[in-house]
């Protein structure tokens, strides 16, 4: 018998169902390099169901692996496998189980979630489908504002999901809860041409383009937000183009400056990397139906442990003094985590546990080939007194 101890075995069997989704989901291996580390421990707990003698176990758990998007397949599983780790087992192959799922999550930076009430049937809008309202001259902010929003942007793909995502995460920003006078957003897009300038313009408090015909380059892209938008501001958020935000988002994290010793911080700890028909399902709940928060029951995605990046708040001067970000970083990762080293040395940093939800894009398969070596850029090597947000970029 498997002892009924913290965790709870509800708990333990929930963590095997999480591995055999993300086995079974090809976005595990997109979302993030970290597949690269976990994903044999994971294969291991599918292995170790292939060898129980129960069969019905054994077919649930499989068929609940084969479709991971099926939420009533996941519940059904959870329910069975609590009932049998409650009851006996003599050879202990549960226990075994049981084991390698606890492993792989202890040793995993990719968590699963799919809540009782996700439908894969949902809708998937177009980018189209994402666009509120312009702005109008009334309604955007003028002058030196409290916040400023910097959004570093780039879609050259045909499907234009980007696009769509950054529309979606636009519109959340403009339905807050807060004075609209308070807060400026400035959206970088670093490309070739303006290749959506017309629609981000409209869109958008403050636009820059800023050509780059390379690998995007994100810690540029910021950095030319921040020194280019043309107003001050106490306090910055450097925010992901792909993330959608509550309509509490700005006022609470504004708030949280109020208190005595509040430099810099993250406003998560996991970030939740939805799938594309949650991401479909909160698009149109956020900006279509005008809703103020998410329901978490309706969706499905990979949670990124206490991952770097995507949303970081902190204050104006604090990011001049590290000499913003290091824009030596070209493609893809690795800026968000040197940034906040470089924060660390020089301020306190805080985290908190909201909901940080990310839209789905497409992207490559992370493979060992494919991972960006970044061993050539020292950690914390860049000058505090670097000239950064050139737009005149080479």
């Amino acid at each position: 018998m498997i002892a009924a101890h913290a965790p709870g075995v509800t708990v333990l069997a929930g963590t095997v169902a999480d591995s055999l989704a993300l086995t079974g989901s090809p976005e595990a291996r997109t979302v993030s390099r970290h597949w690269l580390k976990s994903g044999r421990l994971h294969e291991r707990v599918a292995t170790e169901l292939r060898r129980l003698p129960d069969a019905s176990v054994r077919s649930l758990g499989m068929a609940a692996m084969a479709d991971p998007r099926d939420a009533k397949a996941y519940r059904a599983f959870v329910r069975l496998l609590t009932d049998r780790l409650s009851g006996d087992d003599r050879d202990g192959r549960y226990a075994r189980m049981i084991d390698a799922a606890w492993k792989a999550d202890s040793k995993s930076r990719i968590g699963y979630h799919i809540g009782g009430k996700y439908s894969p049937a949902s809708p998937r809008p177009s980018y189209r489908r994402s666009i509120g309202r312009p702005l109008t001259d009334r309604t955007r902010p003028a002058g030196d504002v409290p916040l400023l929003v910097v959004i570093p942007f780039r879609d050259d793909h045909p499907d234009k999901r980007r696009l769509r995502n950054l529309l979606a995460c636009l519109q959340s920003l403009h339905d807050q809860s807060c004075d609209r006078a308070s807060y400026r957003i400035v959206v970088v897009e670093a490309d070739t041409r303006p290749r959506w300038g017309d629609v981000l313009r409209e869109h958008s408090d403050i636009y820059l383009f800023a050509q780059d015909a390379g690998a995007f380059n994100k810690s540029w892209a910021i950095n030319v937000g921040v020194v280019n938008a043309g107003c001050r501001a106490e306090i910055l958020c450097v925010l992901d183009a792909d993330c959608i935000v509550d309509r509490s988002f700005i006022e609470r994290n504004l708030e949280r400056f109020q208190h005595s010793g509040r430099q810099v911080h993250l406003p998560y700890r996991d970030a939740l990397y939805l799938d594309a028909q949650s991401s479909g399902s909160v698009i149109q709940a956020r900006c279509a139906r005008g809703e103020p928060g998410f329901d978490l029951e309706s969706l499905r995605g990979f949670l990124l442990r206490r991952t770097m990046g995507a949303c970081i708040w902190l204050r104006a001067d604090i990011f001049r003094q590290v000499g913003g970000f290091d824009e030596r970083f070209v493609g893809w990762g690795g800026e968000d985590i040197d940034f906040m080293l470089r924060l660390h040395t020089v301020s306190s940093v805080d985290r908190y546990d909201d909901d940080l939800l990310h839209l789905d894009h497409g992207r490559p398969e992370m493979s060992a080939r494919g991972v960006v070596a970044r061993g050539e850029i020292a950690a914390l090597s860049w000058p505090a007194d670097a000239t950064i947000g050139v737009i005149a970029h080479g």
